[in-house]
């Protein structure tokens, strides 16, 4: 039973860790084994190499400013071709994340809906990458520069939304996979359950809607307010709260039944 018990407090935990948007400095649950969050490449990581790409050839085009026209051509067609670079490098990481990351054995629905957006935030980004080739005037640049911003919106929108479905995704996952066959062997030895499984489904509902404005978010990209990046990342924070009363529920399960008195025959 004990050995039961602390496998529920791991897998509890383990949500708690492995989702980057839910790992926050508040207490977790204690276990007997340490619970090690697998590598990812963070939101803030693509956007700095994207600003360290972006200024050299940004600095490129700008000491070349005063001569002659067909060279500020060059230099500003080098940079909008950085500027798709460092995106389709980036859109490449999110992808591995369903890919071959943390949320490869998400629910295959979810999986495929954020991986189309992906690949058609590479479609657009390809489609901007030939257009270069056509540019005759610098105005026509600047202007194409703004749509690969703007129509794509990789680290304001897709990367905050992509990482936000894989969290939640990842509380809905290890619930129905880990959590649920163990709560369902706890009911049958005849442990209360209530409480837990309460936080428990307060976490799935919470999960669910940070979910669903997430995806949102990615299918809107080019036009949607950033409140529903906001609302994502509150309803993660509610089912951060829900699994930590859930985790604190299952280890006052594991203590009494550590500290129960055999009954004597």
């Amino acid at each position: 039973m004990r050995r039961l018990l602390s496998s529920l407090v791991l897998a509890i935990g383990f949500i708690l860790v492995a989702s980057p948007a839910l790992a926050q400095t508040s207490a977790t649950p204690t276990a007997t084994a340490t619970v090690t969050a697998a590598p990812i490449v963070s939101i803030s990581d693509l956007t700095q190499t994207n600003r360290n790409t972006l200024r050299a050839a940004l600095q490129a085009y700008q000491a070349a400013k005063a001569t002659d026209t067909v060279q500020r051509m060059e230099l500003i067609q080098r940079f909008i071709t950085a500027q798709i670079t460092t995106r389709t490098t980036a859109v490449t990481k999110m992808e591995d994340v369903f890919n071959i990351g943390r949320c490869k054995n998400v629910d295959a629905t979810a999986k495929t809906d954020v991986l189309a957006q992906l690949t058609a935030i590479n479609t657009n980004l390809t489609t901007e990458q030939q257009g270069i080739t056509t540019l005759t005037t610098v105005d026509e640049a600047k202007t194409l520069s703004q749509d690969v911003i703007q129509s794509n919106r990789v680290f304001v929108i897709a990367a905050p939304a992509v990482y936000g479905t894989c969290a939640s995704q990842t509380v809905l996952y290890v619930k129905s996979s880990k959590i649920d066959p163990l709560v369902i062997k706890l009911k049958a030895a005849g442990k209360d359950t209530t409480a837990m499984e309460t936080d428990l489904n307060l976490a799935v509902t919470d999960a669910t809607a940070a979910y669903t404005s997430f995806l949102n978010a990615l299918k809107t990209r080019s036009t949607t307010p950033i409140d529903l990046i906001t609302t994502g990342k509150s309803s993660l924070t509610k089912a951060r709260n829900d699994l930590t009363n859930a985790a604190s529920e299952a280890q006052k399960l594991a203590d009494s039944s550590a500290t129960a008195t055999p009954t004597t025959q």
